[in-house]
């Protein structure tokens, strides 16, 4: 469990960190991304052969499926992310969500065009 809250805990400061990240930031990331998702695996799979039938777990253990475990776990999601804007802490939900907005604006004004005019 230290491991996990470890590897959590290095994720979180490199996705509040407002610097740019480098080359080596962008694999150490990535490792401790595939490390946190093998060590939460390997936890549930420990807990699963450990206590198969216990009366005080209701349900089995099994892998996290909310949406931010999912962004989190999804190399295409957080991994491109950091690829292309070299950086997590800039960009905090409220601007991405603001951004969405001004999108859909946009569709809505220029929806209808097609060709070069759109």
């Amino acid at each position: 469990m230290k491991k996990i809250l470890r590897l959590w805990l290095a994720l979180q400061r490199q996705c509040i960190s407002v610097k740019r990240q480098s080359a080596l930031d962008k694999a150490s990331f990535k490792s401790n991304r595939d490390e946190l998702r093998r060590a939460v695996v390997d936890l549930i799979e420990l807990s699963n052969r450990t206590f198969p039938d216990a009366k005080q777990f209701p349900k089995r253990l099994k892998l996290p499926t909310t949406l931010k475990a999912l962004t989190l776990f999804i190399e295409e999601l957080l991994g491109g992310w950091l690829d292309s804007w070299e950086n997590f802490g800039a960009f905090d939900e409220q601007s991405i969500e603001s951004s969405h907005a001004r999108m859909n604006n946009i569709d809505r004004l220029f929806g209808a065009a097609r060709g070069k005019a759109r």
